[in-house]
């Protein structure tokens, strides 16, 4: 399994540095609309206004520049997932396999080229769903981050309503409310008179 791992790797690794460094010759993917979003604290259909407001530092750089610190900040959320996820098995092969299972996904390098923040929210949602039972709040603040994608939100709802948890299902509401309402209250403040969005395409 190490062996097709680090052969995954070595085949994918090339073209996701590429992306990586070179942004603007293999293309941005969906980071132009985050980006843009970020510029003008607009709406985005399937998108949390809260992402505009998250975004907004990025809009300081140029595109090239902002592209490669998200890129990076997503691979810092690829490698905690890898990191978390080994931690479940205990001799030092399976946790290679594991922690290289997640780096080699294609998926990954997929997510990652796109300019998709699908690493940031695997992360949230794993820490999440982990420490569901010890910490609730901080499971509900983590899963809340999921309302930034909010179609991935659903089913850790319906667990933590299955599982009665309470204090994680508050935490969860507080926070995806939280994130709309600064992206609307931004929204608000910058169009003066009345909400008038930007809708990104």
């Amino acid at each position: 399994a190490i062996g097709i791992e680090l052969v995954v790797l070595a085949a994918w690794l090339p073209d996701t540095f590429d992306v990586w460094f070179r942004p603007d010759t293999a293309g941005y993917g969906d980071f132009p609309i985050f980006y843009r979003q970020g510029q003008h604290f607009s709406l985005n259909a399937t998108y949390s206004p809260g992402l505009g407001v998250l975004m907004h530092p990025l809009a300081y750089f140029s595109m090239r520049v902002a592209f490669m610190i998200y890129t990076g900040v997503n691979v810092a959320a690829v490698l905690g997932v890898a990191f978390v996820a080994q931690r479940s098995v205990k001799s030092l092969p399976a946790k290679a396999a594991v922690a290289l299972g997640v780096l080699a996904l294609p998926q990954t390098h997929w997510a990652i080229r796109v300019g998709h923040f699908a690493p940031v929210l695997a992360l949230a949602m794993l820490c999440g769903m982990m420490l569901a039972e010890r910490r609730p709040v901080a499971a509900g603040l983590m899963i809340g981050v999921l309302a930034l994608k909010p179609q991935y939100l659903p089913v850790p709802v319906l667990y933590f309503l299955w599982s009665r948890n309470w204090r994680a299902l508050a935490s969860s509401a507080g926070t995806l409310f939280a994130l709309g309402l600064a992206g609307i209250a931004v929204m608000v403040w910058k169009e003066g008179a009345g909400l008038v969005p930007y809708v990104a395409h």
